[in-house]
């Protein structure tokens, strides 16, 4: 197992730029994501005011994913790639915003799929490439969805002092509009207990394992989507369809508990901070202010099942 101990990074890195893909982020991983996953997830933030205009905003979010892999992971000891696989990945997430100043309840609805290949060279080089696309709507205009483009292509490099560096680019959603950027960041195991990873301008991670099975994890990265929705008389004078964009930085602990060989438990709790919200017309700002700092709690299971890629050996 130790020598795929840096692996996980890939699926981290994947986590963010598709938000919604299952991932055990632990140095020994145990390559669940070569076997099919379900997953819920569930996340709450309490109502807080808006710093620029008068008003509130509170949310819930409920997301169900699904990643199959295709067909069996082909392992090449004597020409590369040594392992590689194929992999099938959808979501669906639904939020439940509540925004004062809205003339009605909104029901948005977030949704992706995407095909992923994961190679791996060598015990030293690591390689990875995403493509899909996404959707963003609200119950109106979801008869109408409009479909995004999303990739990644990452690279991973183990280097001596435990340490792998990370590369790569990816155009994503991530910070609340369509971008291309590079991604260069690097895995450190600290010391045996201890492994901070970083891939920026994502997130910065530490992990600790508690015990074999409980994981201790402390996360600060920044999350954001763009969501199409009806405007239904909330802007008067505008187009019948504007967009809202959502950017926030989250600074959290979470503990990860694997309770059977199949089955994960997780939680997270934290502060929300840095959080904006845009109303936007095309490229015109209808409105945009900051939203105070929020506690928030996620809770979520994934269920794996089928063999692993250890299993074949056995």
């Amino acid at each position: 197992m130790k020598k795929f101990e840096f692996l996980y990074v890939f699926l981290i890195a994947i986590l963010l730029l598709y938000p919604d893909l299952p991932v055990l982020a632990g140095e020994e991983f145990e390559l669940d994501l070569f076997r099919p996953q379900v997953g819920v997830t569930g996340l709450k933030t309490p109502k807080k005011d808006f710093e620029d205009v008068s008003g509130d905003y509170s949310s819930r979010t409920l997301t169900f994913d699904l990643t199959v892999p295709i067909g069996k992971s082909t392992i090449r000891p004597e020409e590369g790639p040594l392992l590689s696989q194929v992999l099938v990945k959808s979501s669906l997430r639904l939020w439940r915003p509540d925004i004062s100043f809205l003339n009605k309840d909104r029901r948005f609805y977030q949704g992706n799929a995407s095909v992923v290949g994961l190679f791996i060279k060598d015990l030293k080089n690591f390689f990875l490439a995403a493509g899909g696309a996404s959707f963003a709507e609200d119950e109106d205009t979801l008869d109408e969805m409009e479909l995004r483009p999303s990739f990644l292509g990452m690279g991973v490099h183990k280097m001596e002092f435990r340490v792998a560096l990370i590369y790569g680019a990816a155009f994503s959603y991530v910070f609340g509009r369509g971008t291309f950027f590079p991604i260069l960041g690097l895995s450190w195991k600290m010391t045996p207990d201890w492994t901070l990873t970083t891939i920026l301008p994502l997130f910065v991670k530490v992990t600790h394992p508690l015990t074999p099975d409980l994981r201790l994890g402390f996360i600060l990265g920044v999350t954001g989507d763009r969501t199409r929705f009806d405007n239904d008389g909330a802007f008067p004078g505008r187009a019948d369809t504007l967009h809202l964009r959502v950017v926030k930085v989250n600074l959290g602990t979470e503990l990860n508990y694997k309770v059977t060989k199949d089955l994960n438990l997780f939680g997270e709790a934290g502060i929300l901070g840095g959080r904006k919200l845009t109303f936007l017309d095309g490229k015109t700002k209808l409105l945009e202010t900051d939203i105070d700092p929020a506690v928030y709690i996620q809770i979520g299971m994934r269920y794996s099942w089928g063999e692993t890629i250890l299993d074949q050996f056995q």
